[in-house]
């Protein structure tokens, strides 16, 4: 997904605003590993509580751009690795 404003395109320019917050967040995950056990946690909720195919794709971006700057803890690993 591009990251750029299209003003004829107003569905790309929200998930541009959804990728820009996930992009903030993670930024948080890898300033303080304190908090990526929590941050892991959110993507867990955010999946099961999912109730359109559109959040659910939201939910799993999110789950694997964290999953590509830092591993969920020992205690998480292995309920993210039950969801593949």
């Amino acid at each position: 997904t591009s990251l750029e404003y299209s003003p004829s395109n107003s569905e790309a320019n929200i998930n541009n605003q959804i990728l820009m917050k996930i992009q903030n967040i993670i930024e948080v995950g890898l300033r303080r590993q304190n908090l990526r056990e929590e941050l892991y946690c959110q993507a867990l909720l955010a999946l099961h509580l999912s109730q359109s195919a559109r959040q659910q794709k939201i939910a799993w971006v999110y789950l694997s751009l964290l999953a590509g700057c830092f591993l969920p803890s020992q205690r998480l690993r292995s309920r993210v690795k039950d969801l593949s």
